[in-house]
């Protein structure tokens, strides 16, 4: 197998993902094409019903007839793979893609890998043919350098630690209005997906002035909407007014997932705004604690802390411009994560 030359011009790449703006895919094509190469998206999301129309019975129409859908996106996407000699196939998950799929693309690309934002074995985020898939990618890259061994020993050939990322060209330090503080600001904010765990947490708040903004909080207990705003999900200049309007912004990892960072580690100080992290050992290598980030272990700790900063106004934005100053002064932007993985590949 021949490597790739990250410094040659006009590498042609493929990448199989979401092509909205503020998608992955969309924005690693951007960063490649900005580096001068050649590179084009097969959007999966197209054969979804739910893309189509998005309602309860095509979200169940997705859930149920998911191998049919799976088959007419596998075969539609051999034919594409094929219309060009591509020297890249980067997958972003793929929990439709068929092991036989990656072992006849291997046939003419070069490089076959994966970019799975996700656990690759938490249940809730996989699918049999993605983990049928798992050890037929030449590298994979993960944000969990915790489970790098595991990955190894259930197969995988080659695996790489690739971190989360920012935008800068959506996510920064923006003016907000009165109009836009007051409709999008408020002393905590979380943004992000409801899971019971959060839900769980985030119920310590109900004295205070909270919104959350995200997807799946209809899940949540009725009392629990009673007393926390809960809004539908927004996405980078909004994401960025609520996180630069809001006194502190909340971030909770996924333990489904087994997270130790995420993306808002990264987006949150990418706007400049004060964030109050779960502590882990990868986010203190990332941020100095009670300086770049605060953090909490319990949900004691996380109100404590709250109670702390929302009295301490000086002391919180010297955290978040610190924060600030060190997300922007390391290599954390998709054109940097499009980089490493060709100089994974070159090794």
């Amino acid at each position: 197998m021949r490597m790739i030359n990250s410094e040659k011009e006009n590498i042609k790449i493929l990448i199989y993902g979401e092509p909205y703006k503020w998608a992955m895919a969309y924005n690693l094509m951007e960063a490649y094409q900005y580096l001068g190469h050649r590179v084009n998206i097969f959007d999966w999301t197209q054969y979804l019903y739910r893309i189509k129309h998005y309602s309860l019975k095509n979200r169940i129409l997705d859930r149920v007839l998911f191998t049919i859908v799976a088959r007419r996106i596998n075969d539609d996407f051999l034919k594409f793979a094929k219309r060009i000699q591509y020297d890249l196939l980067i997958v972003l998950k793929g929990i439709h893609l068929f092991p036989e799929t990656i072992m006849e693309i291997k046939k003419s690309i070069s490089f076959v890998v994966n970019w799975n934002p996700d656990d690759f074995f938490n249940p809730l985020n996989n699918s049999r043919y993605l983990l049928g898939a798992f050890d037929k990618y030449d590298c994979i890259f993960t944000s969990r350098g915790h489970l790098k061994d595991e990955y190894y020993k259930k197969g995988a050939k080659q695996v790489e630690i690739l971190n989360w990322y920012y935008l800068p060209q959506f996510l920064y330090p923006i003016e907000v209005s009165s109009e836009e503080k007051k409709k999008y600001g408020s002393d905590l904010v979380f943004l992000g997906t409801w899971s019971k765990r959060r839900e769980d947490l985030i119920s310590h708040f109900s004295k205070f002035d909270l919104r959350v903004w995200g997807a799946q909080w209809h899940h949540s207990r009725k009392t629990f909407r009673k007393n926390i705003a809960c809004n539908p999900p927004i996405f980078m200049d909004e994401m960025c007014k609520a996180i630069i309007s809001s006194k502190i912004n909340l971030n909770m990892l996924t333990k489904e997932n087994r997270d130790t960072t995420n993306i808002r580690n990264f987006e949150i100080p990418a706007c400049s705004g004060f964030q109050l992290s779960e502590r882990s050992p990868e986010i203190l290598q990332l941020f100095e604690e009670d300086k770049e980030v605060a953090c909490f272990d319990t949900p004691e700790e996380m109100v404590s802390k709250c109670d702390y900063y929302l009295q301490h106004k000086e002391e919180r934005d010297k955290i978040r411009l610190n924060g600030y100053q060190r997300l922007i002064k390391g290599n954390h932007t998709m054109s940097d994560r499009a980089r490493e993985i060709l100089a994974a590949l070159a090794i």
